[in-house]
């Protein structure tokens, strides 16, 4: 198998992985408290990529541990990505529903195109310029559905603060993902390495927000489907899944890689609506055509 097919292979299933994401975690939100998830999820991975890392890298012959600088530039990745980004995620979808969560983070790409020319300069072209302001007026428009009159998850004031917060999640993910790119070009970090020990600072950032969150909020009873729902976000949805997207960051160029996310709103918006009963709304489904085809417009080579 070619390297470009493993790196579409890789980051299509992260993408998969986490649209089912946005249903276990709107079921463990209903429990525990997002970043207090959000460190659960982080003390699950934590360990499994350890070992994982120990198993296969830190066997190889020569394997050195990153310098200074690669550690400097992992901090950035895991406050933007792995406590920023994702606490936005968890937030958002814990106000908005998983359907809302995963369409309006389906704008990530758009946003990858973006950040690939400021960081990468990768220059945009006028394609990708329409393709995000396409996926910026999708955003907008399902934001903007939750000004209406509370009656369900789908409107109401929490959901437009939830649509707001998914909103930071999507450009703080892009960021991440542009950062992971430019990380394994710089130092020559592996996709396992800088998975590791982004969810090691990650862990370090969110470990006092829980604690001041904890301070004002309660968690609920812990019942078998929690403590799997927990398992899942950790092992597969973190351990599993961050590995897999990185390596497509690193196997593929940037823009080709942010077209497999679609993958994230195709599961996760559907599962929201057939495992949770969550509305379809007309603002909703208009959203996101407009996001994935101002994401796919942004991404198109030719």
């Amino acid at each position: 198998m070619s390297a470009t097919a493993r790196g579409v292979l890789a980051a299509s299933l992260a993408a998969a992985i986490w649209g089912g994401m946005y249903v276990v975690s709107r079921v463990v939100l209903g429990v525990i408290p997002p970043l207090t998830l959000l460190v659960m999820r982080f003390l699950v991975a934590l360990p499994a990529l350890w070992i994982w890392h120990g198993l296969t890298e830190r066997r190889e012959v020569g394997w050195r541990w990153p310098s200074r600088r690669g550690w400097v530039d992992l901090a950035v990745i895991g406050g933007v990505g792995y406590c920023l980004s994702l606490a936005a995620q968890f937030g958002g979808t814990a106000l908005s529903g998983a359907s809302t969560g995963a369409v309006i983070t389906s704008a990530t790409p758009a946003f990858v195109a973006l950040f690939a020319w400021l960081v990468l300069g990768e220059r945009p072209t006028l394609r990708q310029v329409l393709g995000l302001a396409l996926a910026f007026g999708g955003v907008l428009l399902i934001v903007g559905a939750g000004r209406g009159p509370a009656g369900d998850d789908a409107r109401g004031p929490n959901a437009f603060l939830g649509g707001a917060f998914l909103v930071v999640a999507a450009v703080t993910w892009a960021l991440y993902s542009v950062l992971v790119r430019r990380a394994g070009q710089t130092h020559g970090l592996s996709t396992l390495t800088i998975t590791l020990g982004a969810t090691l600072v990650g862990l370090v950032f969110d470990i006092p927000l829980a604690g001041f969150e904890l301070s004002g909020a309660l968690i609920g009873p812990i019942t078998p489907v929690i403590v799997l729902g927990v398992l899942y976000l950790g092992l597969v949805s973190t351990a599993l899944a961050f590995h897999l997207w990185n390596l497509g960051f690193k196997l593929l160029d940037a823009n080709t890689a942010a077209l497999c996310f679609f993958a994230q709103p195709v599961v996760g918006a559907s599962l929201g609506v057939l495992l949770l009963g969550e509305p379809l709304s007309f603002e909703l489904a208009l959203g996101a055509m407009l996001i994935l085809g101002g994401a796919l417009i942004s991404v198109a080579r030719r």
